[in-house]
């Protein structure tokens, strides 16, 4: 195998497996896919259908100040043939990928991603649907004072999903549940207790992450390399 080119990840199995389950697989917005958005310094995967939408940051290993930033968009079906290859690989092994330019005029863009094991090229689409403007967004949906850090079990999430009708979900005083309300029902779910070693700082890498749209990047209309 030749030596890949591209960016030398930790964590891209992980983070595609968390944002997979909500993309559009109704495409209803034309949002069935995933986008891959890489500013410069740190790795993004992010996937919506306007009802949810959820950014995993992954470990980038080669990144530097002079990388030139990039952000490709793979349908449903090469998101779907990229989880299936991360899923081969071993959880902690390094995945290279990087998008790679178009040889000729009717050809479209590509990305690949190598692992120790084997490498796949996978399509890349154009798009035109403003609410992969992710940061954006996050930034609007910060904006208020918001509550205290709650912390949940997800294995417990998945109870709610019984639940066929929209729930109202409102977050707890100190040391209160979270509570969810639909028609006919009500439901408490209680937080972990926060420990003395936590302090819910995720929130802040957060706000750190999406205060300039792109950091490393002046053209914040620039989405693909080559």
């Amino acid at each position: 195998m030749t030596t890949p080119t591209g960016l030398r990840t930790a964590g891209l199995r992980q983070a595609v497996t968390r944002v997979l389950p909500h993309m559009d697989t109704a495409d209803v917005f034309r949002l069935d896919g995933l986008l891959l958005d890489y500013d410069g310094t740190s790795l993004f995967a992010v996937a919506s259908d306007r009802y949810t939408l959820a950014v995993a940051a992954v470990t980038v290993h080669n990144s530097c100040e002079s990388c030139e930033p990039w952000t490709v968009f793979l349908d449903g079906i090469e998101a779907r043939t990229l989880a299936e290859f991360l899923n081969r690989t071993g959880f902690h092994e390094t995945v290279t990928i990087g998008p790679r330019p178009a040889r000729y005029d009717d050809e479209v863009p590509t990305v690949r991603a190598t692992s120790p094991h084997e490498s796949i090229d996978l399509d890349t689409e154009e798009w035109e649907n403003d609410l992969f403007c992710w940061r954006a967004i996050v930034r609007t949906h910060l904006a208020g004072p918001g509550a205290g850090p709650v912390l949940l079990n997800p294995e417990l999430l998945d109870r709610w999903s019984i639940l066929d009708q929209p729930a109202s979900v409102r977050l707890p005083g100190e040391h209160g549940a979270v509570t969810i309300t639909a028609e006919h029902f009500l439901g408490l779910h209680m937080p972990i207790r926060l420990g003395s070693g936590y302090r819910g700082e995720e929130l802040d890498w957060w706000r750190s992450v999406i205060d300039a749209d792109r950091p490393h990047d002046d053209t914040d209309t620039a989405r693909k390399a080559g």
